[in-house]
């Protein structure tokens, strides 16, 4: 169980209560926000196939308009992984509901650390692909861990490069890179585990815009502490936060 607090538009703020229950391979989640969003997942693993079942069911307000549910199921072992689903949207409002379907597919390429996958969703109404990219993956023990993906139907590109510089540190950068030179992001981030139960994050993108969180877990009773904050470098106060969020985390958590 957990709750927390996050900064809205204007100045306001929106507090928030998720639950998570776990038994054997299942797991559903329950989100409710005081804006009127409310989630729901479930997902489920078949012992010994390989198969994973999921659901996920986003009311956005008590209006019905940008409701989301999907269904997926996924086939994976240690060579590659293959996955179908469906996405309704609207769907408490039949008449502007639409349907898409979504086919994913990824491949280990044995020994090399090297991963290619493959994503696209169709609108079969209007017979016409609604998102297609593909992406590769490349991880290698001492070197790091480097992500090319394509985003917008090959309209732009997605890089992300991070390493371990020391057993607690970890550091990285990443590149947004589009058809307007205006919309490109830039950022380099890092995570520093002080111990076992503190962990500090930061962010700094080429918009000015920093980020740092911290995290601290006890032992008994088990609560995980989180705070986070986003300011805004390039404002005349660029001391004073911009976004901030406060987290409660009460049970089991990885740890």
């Amino acid at each position: 169980m957990s709750s927390g607090v996050y900064a809205l538009p204007g100045d306001k703020l929106a507090g928030f209560v998720e639950g998570e229950y776990r038994q054997g391979d299942s797991s559903t989640s329950l989100r409710v926000d005081q804006v009127g969003g409310v989630e729901h997942t479930f997902t489920s693993k078949i012992p010994d196939s390989g198969l994973t079942f999921s659901t996920r069911i986003n009311a956005g307000d008590m209006t019905g308009a940008g409701d989301i549910a999907m269904g997926d199921v996924e086939y994976s072992n240690r060579t590659f992984a293959v996955g179908f689903g469906t996405q309704v949207s609207d769907f408490f409002t039949p008449a502007t509901s639409s349907v898409q379907l979504e086919g994913t597919g990824a491949v280990n390429v044995s020994d090399t650390g090297l991963t290619l996958a493959a994503r696209t969703m169709v609108d079969p109404s209007a017979q016409a692909f609604t998102a297609y990219d593909v992406g590769a993956e490349y991880a290698h023990p001492s070197a790091g861990t480097l992500t090319l993906k394509s985003t917008k139907k090959f309209t732009g590109i997605h890089a992300l490069f991070f390493h371990k510089v020391l057993p607690q540190l970890d550091a990285g950068i990443s590149a947004e890179i589009g058809p307007r030179a205006n919309n490109n992001l830039f950022a380099v981030g890092s995570e520093y585990r002080l111990d076992r139960e503190t962990t500090v994050k930061g962010a700094v993108n080429s918009k000015g815009i920093a980020s740092s969180s911290l995290e601290y877990r006890l032992a008994d009773p088990r609560v995980k502490l989180g705070f986070t904050t986003q300011v805004d470098l390039t404002s005349s106060t660029p001391l004073a936060a911009k976004k901030f969020g406060l987290s409660l985390s009460f049970g089991d958590y990885t740890v």
